[in-house]
């Protein structure tokens, strides 16, 4: 009982949620959907912990024990795909929207655009396996709420129910939730579609912020290939010294703490450049031309996409690509402010 009131209650305002529509609404959709989502994973996990050992059941390790215990979604995610309660696609698909929950309490606004039609996605999601994982029929324990008629409202089968015989069904009650949230039907395709062109724009119009260098004269190209090898140069110096510090904390060795900011020093000089054909002779950059027109077409690709899963997976690859790009743009968009600010500022000074 204390399990299948809160679901129903969390699944049912949800629903609500994405009909009332809105930005605010399909933020708390989403975040209602994981949570819902997980606490039947979470529920599922323990039972298959208690039902060990049958021959049914996949024998648990330690391992998996504690993942079915534990707090890491993921973790328990991979335990219920092991078990064949999760496909392959449903578990990645699940990750991938778990993700956005974690986004809204974490980052804020990033993708509000698809936010809704995420939502709905996951509802679905959430609503087909929750018979498998809840079981079609579940019995309930005599509580309170069930005395008091609170549950009635989302289970009616349980009106006039006696103590012993208390049957809620998590089947037809999936059911009345998904015909209350068909209304609520935005393309998914087309909101993943618009929202990847939008970086990808955005994107692009970052880079043409420093594509020109200081002079306003050089080969955006070279410019492409030289903040690759910054980051990819920078990442591996900070790896390295990463792992010398575990080794020499491993052997009770004192070490200095490294400052990873200090090397924004190097940025522009050969001094870098030396360094990824020492560090890392067999370097080639994941980008060799500009990415922006690949990204349109391919963000355009997903409005004839059949399966609403592999959709989802191709959005989130194209997503993490722009994030990867934009997020080694941070760097040298900074210092191209600083730059202009000192030309501004020298200016100032000649008046």
């Amino acid at each position: 009982m204390r399990l299948i009131l809160p679901l129903a209650e969390q699944l049912d305002r949800a629903a609500s949620e994405l009909l009332a529509g809105g930005p605010l609404s399909s933020r708390l959709a989403l975040i209602l959907i994981d949570n819902a989502f997980e606490l039947m994973c979470h529920q599922r996990c323990v039972e298959l912990i208690e039902e060990d050992g049958r021959a049914s059941i996949p024998a648990l390790t330690l391992k998996d024990k504690a993942a079915g215990r534990g707090q890491a979604f993921d973790a328990k995610i991979a335990l219920l795909k092991r078990a064949d309660f999760l496909s392959e696609p449903d578990a990645r698909s699940v990750l991938i929207l778990h993700s956005y929950r974690n986004q809204l309490y974490h980052v804020g606004l990033q993708d509000d655009p698809v936010i809704g039609p995420l939502a709905g996605l996951y509802l679905k999601l959430t609503l087909a396996h929750a018979p498998q994982l809840l079981r079609p029929i579940r019995f309930l324990r005599w509580e309170e709420p069930l005395a008091n008629g609170k549950i009635v409202v989302h289970f009616p089968e349980l009106e006039g129910a006696r103590k012993y015989s208390c049957k809620a069904d998590i089947a037809a009650f999936c059911c009345r939730v998904a015909a209350r949230a068909a209304p609520y039907q935005p393309s998914l395709k087309n909101a993943l579609a618009d929202h990847l062109s939008a970086l990808a724009d955005r994107s692009e119009a970052d880079f043409n912020f420093i594509a020109l260098g200081r002079s306003g004269k050089d080969d955006p190209i070279s410019t492409l290939r030289r903040i690759q090898l910054e980051a990819d140069t920078i990442d591996e110096i900070v790896r390295r010294h990463r792992e010398r510090e575990r080794q020499l904390k491993a052997r009770q060795l004192p070490f200095e703490p490294f400052d990873p900011d200090k090397l924004s020093i190097a940025r522009g000089s050969r001094v870098l450049v030396e360094a990824n054909e020492k560090l890392l002779p067999k370097w080639k950059p994941r980008h060799s031309k500009l990415p922006f027109p690949s990204w349109r077409r391919q963000a355009e690709k997903l409005r004839q996409g059949a399966d609403n899963l592999i959709v989802l997976d191709q959005y989130d690859r194209l997503h993490r690509q722009i994030d990867e790009f934009d997020e080694i743009m941070v760097e040298p968009i900074h210092d191209m402010h600083g730059w202009h600010q000192y030309q501004e500022d020298i200016a100032m000074d000649r008046r």
